[in-house]
């Protein structure tokens, strides 16, 4: 399930609901906000909240925001109900009996990083009986993500008690402030392309819902989410290509996986031509190669090498994927994803 993050403070209701009905062509269905904001913007907030949450009511699944005790100062809990909240992230600081009576209303979110057994003891010594989500924080200051191992660790606690858990990405396009370094839940998120980050979350960690943190997506990798979503392809940038048929056409690896390349099951099949010795050379990972006559048999087949391999005069250099795109490969190796080659 992927969903988006929105600011009531820096939008308006049409630039939100604008954006809104963009995210959907991603399938996005969860909309994070914070209502935990200066009681001078209480007003101008709620009536934010009120206008964009009625289409979030009628096109989304969950629109879940961030609450501590302060909030109910600007807002009643019927507020937020009747402004389509149906879920409540729950800040430091509100006692255990409050929480169990907000979840007569809302389903409950808590914070992934600090919940604990002791946390969950005092929840049900309250009566708390139902079951609730931990969602994990975005970090915008640089250097302060969560370390992969403490990640790791935290979400083996959290399966073994049944909790599902939430993650945020950065984007790529419109940081959020105040400091626009994006915001990722993993520090080693920050900077990586969000259609990897995405894939790395969902595959190398079991998180199945994954939460944009900043505002915007470069129209490229938009257009690779959404084919990623819609077809379950993953398109890869190339450069310097030599060879034009390789391009935009539907490849897979093949089913008997090899060690050190992809092999795409289709293009030897509808390339039936000669391909006669060109250009070879060392084969750094990323390197696009068809092999020519000097191979026999195998000539035409087209191969992306994953580990560096020598130069072989049996096999030509065609092409390279982009090196922002080099992390993609292991997606399409191991988990059998089609992909598609693009020029820049």
């Amino acid at each position: 399930m992927f969903g988006v993050t929105i600011s009531l403070t820096e939008k308006t209701p049409s630039e939100l609901t604008g954006y809104l009905e963009k995210m959907k062509r991603l399938n996005a269905d969860v909309v994070f906000a914070s209502v935990q904001i200066p009681e001078e913007n209480a007003e101008t907030v709620k009536e934010n909240l009120f206008q964009t949450g009625a289409y979030i009511r009628e096109h989304m699944q969950e629109f879940v925001v961030d609450v501590s005790p302060r909030t109910f100062r600007n807002f009643s809990a019927d507020e937020l109900k009747q402004a389509g909240v149906t879920g409540l992230r729950i800040d430091n600081g509100m006692k255990a009996q409050e929480i169990v009576r907000l979840s007569e209303a809302f389903k409950i979110v808590l914070n992934a990083s600090t919940i604990d057994d002791e946390q969950i003891g005092e929840l049900k010594d309250a009566g708390y009986r139902g079951d609730f989500e931990a969602w994990y924080n975005y970090y915008p200051r640089k250097n302060t993500g969560l370390d992969i191992r403490y990640f790791v660790r935290k979400n083996e606690w959290l399966f073994s008690r049944g909790i599902e858990t939430a993650v945020f990405i950065a984007g790529d396009k419109e940081m959020r402030g105040t400091i626009f370094e994006g915001l990722p839940t993993l520090e080693a998120h920050r900077t990586m392309p969000p259609l990897q980050a995405y894939l790395e979350m969902k595959h190398l960690y079991g998180i199945e819902k994954v939460i944009l943190g900043d505002f915007g997506l470069q129209p490229d990798t938009f257009g690779k989410l959404e084919e990623l979503f819609g077809s379950g392809i993953i398109r890869l940038c190339t450069e310097n290509t030599e060879e034009k048929s390789i391009l935009n056409m539907i490849h897979h690896n093949r089913v008997d996986v090899a060690a050190d390349v992809l092999r795409s099951n289709e293009y030897r099949r509808v390339n039936r031509r000669q391909f006669e010795p060109g250009r070879t050379g060392a084969r750094p990972r990323g390197t696009i190669t068809i092999d020519n006559t000097g191979y026999g048999r195998y000539m035409g087949e087209m191969q992306i090498v994953l580990t560096e391999l020598d130069a072989d005069e049996r096999v030509n250099v065609v092409s390279r994927v982009a090196e922002r795109e080099l992390g993609l490969l292991e997606y399409i190796k191991d988990y059998e994803y089609p992909f598609v080659l693009t020029e820049e």
